[in-house]
């Protein structure tokens, strides 16, 4: 069991575990004294470890330096660990309702013992589990034990002691695995399916296409319903030269007047009929 050694030296010192712990051999005996005696799941007592008075280069560091009074849940943990609990004690310390630091125990168990390559399935039915339990002595950190098995598997820390080294090849499936479960939650009922931009580019062609397309018929349209202008393609291009300045004003004026002399009298109103008859 690769707990760390300060704590492991307080186990082994300890009151409760050389004089009571060490006489139980039943893994139903130690289920018992989780019930009564388990209230945390740190390695400390609180108030026990005090470390504000080391200097040096152990000040301060975890389980390093002056221990406290190891708490039982690691008095325990240690004894199921020399008792040799089998796949279905450990399968029903995780399942049960009697008590949530029983199963508390029961995934430190695994975290502790099982290798690196198998907690990915030990703790992946669990990662949504709701029910809570306060793992801090003295109480004021209420989790669930969905979080508590995904910070077993992603962090190391553990109030004040280390979890063992998970390999980097390991921890980088766990993550990609955590990223699946991920997409699968956000996109697995099937309305919202992630698109690739693969996907997207026949709707793009069209639309783009139809855009082209619109504006040019729109134009044409716009062309037919407007009037020809009567003024020359010079002055089109060359509105601002000398030649159209003193030419094409005079010729489009020209223009403007053929076109009314050319046009029928039947077309004209009464008015400008009465006002184009000579006086006598």
């Amino acid at each position: 069991m690769n707990l760390n050694g300060l704590v492991l030296e307080n186990v082994k010192e300890s009151y409760y575990y050389k004089n009571h712990l060490v006489e139980i051999d039943s893994a139903q005996q130690l289920l018992d004294e989780v019930f009564y005696k388990v209230k945390h799941l740190e390695p400390w007592e609180k108030g026990t470890r005090k470390v504000q008075g080391m200097t040096g280069m152990c000040g301060g560091v975890r389980g390093v330096g002056a221990g406290g009074v190891v708490s039982s849940a690691f008095c325990l943990l240690y004894r199921f660990f020399k008792v040799r609990l089998t796949r279905k004690q450990l399968i029903s310390m995780i399942n049960s309702r009697v008590s949530p630091y029983i199963r508390g125990l029961g995934f430190m168990y695994i975290r502790y013992t099982q290798p690196p390559a198998d907690l990915w399935e030990w703790f992946e039915p669990y990662l949504d589990d709701e029910e809570e339990i306060d793992p801090r002595s003295g109480g004021g950190d209420v989790m669930t034990f969905g979080q508590i098995v995904r910070v077993m598997l992603t962090k190391l820390d553990w109030y004040g002691t280390l979890f063992p080294r998970i390999p980097v090849p390991i921890q980088k499936e766990i993550d990609e695995k955590f990223a699946e479960r991920k997409r699968a939650l956000l996109f697995g009922d099937g309305r919202l399916e992630p698109r690739s931009r693969d996907d997207d580019r026949p709707a793009r062609r069209r639309s783009r296409s139809r855009d082209r397309k619109r504006p040019a018929s729109s134009e044409r349209r716009h062309e037919e319903k407007r009037p020809r202008p009567t003024r020359c393609g010079h002055h089109l291009r060359h509105h601002h030269c000398t030649k159209h300045r003193k030419r094409c004003p005079d010729k489009a004026k020209q223009n403007r007047q053929d076109a009314e002399a050319e046009k029928p009298k039947k077309d004209r109103g009464p008015d400008e009929s009465e006002n184009t008859t000579p006086k006598e």
